[in-house]
């Protein structure tokens, strides 16, 4: 999925307007001190030192994950991408933080609402990425077979995914980003894609 020229580059296009729309939105707070009508989620300024935290955390969690995968056997047990899916990991970094940390999660609910959400939608977010199932042109619903992959590499892919997604909760709702920034869950979820891969094409799960 996401893995030739052309659905890569259409997402990567995708997410640099919604990129684009962020700054426009950003730009008019700057000026105006206040969010206009109809505007992108998390529009507002986040300090930078919270911004490269926000990072180091995202980065932390993929060492953690790598040495965890190293430690039992299972880097070998990845899925092989091409070059061009970095333009879609690059994309992903913003039309997934827009969706789930921009618009996905209890409003009018206090710190309770924040945190239920966080676990709730981050569960999701872990399970709708392709690893502990897969999907294949069978004889199956639609025409396609699904087959769930209960493997070792698989949970830790996908548990490693869901904690990512419970820090950029953090970093969005985090009393150090009083201004319920966007930003730093751009930076940070942009910095674990990137390092993920680099990391696969050192491994030679890049080709």
């Amino acid at each position: 999925m996401l893995n030739d020229p052309v659905s890569s580059t259409l997402s990567f296009l995708a997410a640099a307007y919604a990129l684009y729309l962020w700054i426009k939105d950003y730009q008019y707070y700057q000026t105006h001190g206040t969010a206009k009508a109809g505007t992108m989620p998390g529009a507002t300024p986040a300090g930078p030192g919270f911004c490269i935290v926000a990072c180091v955390g995202a980065l932390i969690i993929i060492a953690v994950t790598t040495g965890l995968e190293l430690l039992l056997g299972v880097s070998g047990d990845q899925t092989t991408i091409s070059h061009w899916f970095l333009f879609a990991m690059l994309a992903a970094a913003i039309i997934e933080e827009v969706i789930f940390r921009g618009f996905l999660y209890i409003r009018n609910r206090g710190r309770l609402g924040i945190v239920i959400s966080a676990f709730v939608f981050s569960l999701l977010f872990a399970l709708l990425h392709p690893y502990l199932w897969q999907i294949e042109k069978g004889d199956g619903l639609f025409g396609f077979k699904w087959y769930l992959t209960l493997d070792t590499q698989a949970i830790i892919a996908t548990a490693s995914i869901c904690i990512l997604s419970l820090w950029f909760y953090y970093c969005r709702f985090s009393k150090h980003n009083p201004y319920r920034s966007m930003l730093p869950c751009f930076l940070s979820h942009a910095s674990a894609n990137i390092c993920v891969y680099f990391i696969k094409w050192a491994g030679g799960f890049v080709q």
